[in-house]
């Protein structure tokens, strides 16, 4: 095994154990030894690679915490090179989103990741019902209303369409963690809608993909006796996150004279656009804070349905965070994309495209 794949293998133990140990504490329950089994084995792996290099390993998983709060190219130990070395996996005491996209599944980590288990749990209950429109009144929901009291919750299931998806509605929508209370309430943000976590200048907005302009603004502040739930962390990323910039696309792309349908067969891609000659392209939306390991992460498009054109198309957001994404997610994402027909484009240049092919059909 090189370097490089034993620091992958370390870092998936890692953030998948994060991950696993924060959804024990969440609710008030102290973290006990046995830790989470790919918890332990990253700091078991962890410590040997430091004792081989004659570092100080972490004394402890207290103390391994605390270096997960700071860049990875900062650690007595480096990690996965300069393409990772601005990742910081825990931020006030929760994964942050570089930490759920190191969490995703793999051969190097024990059982399968909440977002994964929960969407393909909704998209065979869809199936076997042969409802489509609850799978896509599903995604509209977690991306929609990531934060619901009891109530909320309940009303909303009480849509026809959501009603066969109860159970896995529910797993999606966690209690309110204890990072975000504020006494006997907890504060939505204003501009994403998620919940506000405490932070020693005050609350704080975790969602970096938040609309806002400097510091949060203040929305619902609601009791915690109301049974605040708020969206899975896996969920919020994968799902939540790159859904509103699937709406935004969507909305975008509608006014440019073609037929958009979201999540078509049951999420086989993210956007079908059908043009007036019936030429059908395919869309997937990403929304990963770095290239590289997005690229890693892709593949063919499903051609069910059927399309003449693909793209992969990273959000905007994503991209302006880090300078030279979309170069460097062509660059990396180039081989595993060869004879695939697919590529990768900006939301912009593709909004371009759509309205040229969509012209040469008027």
């Amino acid at each position: 095994m090189t370097a490089g794949d034993d620091d992958q293998r370390i870092l998936f133990l890692l953030a998948s154990g994060i991950v696993a140990a924060h959804d024990e504490v969440s609710t008030g329950a102290a973290l006990r030894v046995p830790y989470p089994p790919a918890l332990q084995r990253a700091l078991d792996r962890l410590t040997l690679r430091c004792l081989q290099e004659d570092v100080s390993p972490p004394a402890g998983l207290a103390e391994l915490l605390r270096w997960c709060e700071e860049p990875l190219g900062s650690w007595p130990v480096r990690l996965g090179g300069e393409d990772v070395a601005g990742d910081v996996l825990v931020d006030l005491g929760m994964p942050t989103r570089a930490c759920h996209e190191w969490a995703l599944p793999s051969d190097d980590v024990e059982g399968e990741l909440f977002e994964n288990a929960v969407i393909a749990d909704v998209r065979r209950i869809c199936r076997a019902a042969g409802k489509p429109q609850s799978y896509v009144a599903f995604r509209r929901l977690v991306i929609s209303e990531p934060v619901l009291t009891e109530f909320e919750l309940h009303e909303n299931l009480m849509d026809p369409d959501l009603t066969i998806l109860s159970e896995p509605v529910k797993r999606c929508y966690l209690p309110a963690p204890l990072e975000c209370y504020l006494g006997d309430h907890v504060l939505q943000c204003a501009d994403c809608k998620n919940l506000l976590v405490n932070a020693p200048d005050g609350p704080i907005c975790l969602d970096d993909r938040c609309p806002r302009l400097g510091p949060p603004r203040q929305g619902r502040s609601l009791p915690i006796v109301q049974g605040v739930r708020w969206i899975a962390g896996p969920v919020r990323t994968f799902v939540s996150s790159p859904g509103r910039a699937e709406l935004r696309l969507a909305e975008d792309l509608s006014k440019c004279g073609v037929t958009v349908d979201l999540w078509p067969n049951f999420d086989a891609y993210d956007l079908k656009i059908t043009f007036t000659n019936g030429e059908v392209w395919a869309v997937d939306v990403k929304d990963w804070s770095n290239p590289v390991r997005l690229a890693q992460r892709l593949g063919p498009i499903p051609r069910d349905p059927q399309w003449e054109q693909a793209f992969y198309v990273p959000a905007r957001d994503a991209v302006a965070a880090a300078p030279g994404y979309l170069t460097t997610l062509r660059a990396r994402s180039r081989g595993v994309l060869r004879g695939t027909g697919v590529q990768v484009i900006s939301e912009r240049g593709l909004v371009r495209k759509v309205r040229q092919r969509a012209g040469n059909d008027a």
